[in-house]
């Protein structure tokens, strides 16, 4: 059973992309990643206070801040399109309030 956005458990559900947090804090912010994220193909958003890992079947995003994946957002699903596209060895993309750093 997997609780929907409102935390209200839907006893049929399947999951198509796991939220995983350890603080509370956070999830609110999490979930409008994890919406983000599911347009991406991402299948998991773990978050802490130290920000969030988007896990994508090329790697994974980790970002600061809900704020700074807006901010870069364009950028970051060109480079996650690229690199599913071309097979390329992108792993891991981290985006910060001031840029984004790819590896």
């Amino acid at each position: 059973m997997l609780p929907n956005a409102t935390g209200t458990v839907l006893p049929n559900a399947t999951a198509k992309l796991i939220l995983e947090g350890a603080t509370q804090s956070r999830f609110a912010e999490a979930l409008l990643i994890a919406r983000s994220a599911r347009d991406m193909g991402a299948s998991r958003v773990k978050f802490d206070s130290n920000g969030f890992v988007i896990t994508l079947p090329s790697g994974e995003i980790w970002a600061q801040s809900h704020g700074s994946l807006l901010k870069y957002g364009e950028s970051v699903r060109m480079m996650v399109m690229q690199s599913a596209a071309n097979s390329s060895n992108v792993k891991k993309i981290n985006v910060y309030s001031w840029g984004v750093s790819v590896q």
